[in-house]
């Protein structure tokens, strides 16, 4: 089985995400898998900055800048799927590649063994 890595990252919170992003972009600063990523990692700090930036003007009040952080966070999920894309379609599959990359590997699934139900009975019906 191929291993992937995570891109979607919506459940995470505002914090959080800034932390994974930050995560994503010091893992592949300099990173020989990936010379030229796409998008750049220069338009994902742009939009990393641009969503803390909104985050600190919305912690202060009101609807109108809580939509704009909401919206700078859209733009930077985007970007990380993006280039998530990218790195799959480059690392084709190769685990430790991956794992090189700040993102999250999808987990292997394991085999499950199901219980014996007992007596089922099939009726026409």
């Amino acid at each position: 089985m191929v291993r992937k890595i995570i891109i979607d990252y919506r459940k995470l919170s505002d914090g959080n995400f800034v932390t994974k992003v930050s995560n994503i972009i010091t893992a592949m600063t300099g990173n020989p898998d990936f010379p030229t990523p796409i998008p750049p990692l220069s338009d994902l700090s742009a939009a990393l900055g641009e969503f803390v930036t909104a985050m600190a003007a919305a912690g202060e009040g009101g609807k109108a800048l809580v939509e704009i952080k909401n919206q700078k966070r859209i733009a930077l999920a985007e970007l990380v799927s993006q280039l998530g894309l990218f790195i799959m379609y480059t690392a084709n599959g190769n685990t430790t590649v991956l794992a090189g990359t700040g993102y999250d590997l999808t987990k292997i699934p394991g085999s499950q063994t199901l219980a014996n139900p007992g007596a089922v009975k099939i009726k026409d019906g």
